[in-house]
């Protein structure tokens, strides 16, 4: 097995213990009723950045890629994909909230805007294990992604089930 694939794969299975002890930690929040993401998200997001300033560094601190060389490729992906990754993170920790009651949840993100739904509307709910999320679908249409790293989904789980749904 060569280096990079096993080192592919041992950072895989990491990101998954990682993610698994998160939701089981965020699956309360300390205030009833609100959803936001934790810790865990700026951190990402700080991570990202740091990555993102060093590919900008590299750049142009490379005096000189030699012909054939694969070098400015990479610091240019590193560069988009890192770049992006932050503005992602720190949407996410920014900008995603919501709280819910008996009667209504009402859901913001940056990525997909305000939605408040009565829970009498809610006809399916779905888990989605490859994005780690549950997927709510109402009577109008609208859907709403919760994120099992949200601090506070667990309440919302225990309130769809009292609500007759089997997830």
């Amino acid at each position: 097995m060569s280096l990079s694939l096993a080192s592919g794969l041992l950072g895989g299975l990491i990101s998954i213990a990682v993610c698994t002890y998160i939701s089981a930690i965020a699956r309360e929040s300390k205030i009833e009723g609100n959803l936001r993401f934790g810790t865990f998200i700026i951190t990402l997001a700080w991570g990202c950045f740091a990555i993102f300033l060093y590919s900008i560094w590299a750049a142009f601190n490379a005096t000189n890629f030699p012909k054939g060389s694969n070098n400015l490729l990479s610091i240019i992906t590193l560069f988009v994909g890192f770049g992006l990754a932050t503005i992602y993170c720190f949407g996410e920790y920014f900008k995603v909230c919501g709280t819910f009651n008996s009667k209504i949840i009402e859901f913001h993100t940056p990525w997909t805007g305000k939605k408040e739904e009565r829970w009498d509307s809610l006809e399916a709910v779905e888990y989605n294990s490859v994005a780690n999320w549950y997927l709510l679908r109402f009577n109008s249409g609208q859907k709403i992604r919760l994120s099992k790293l949200l601090k506070g989904h667990g309440q919302v789980l225990d309130a769809i089930r009292v609500k007759g749904f089997d997830i």
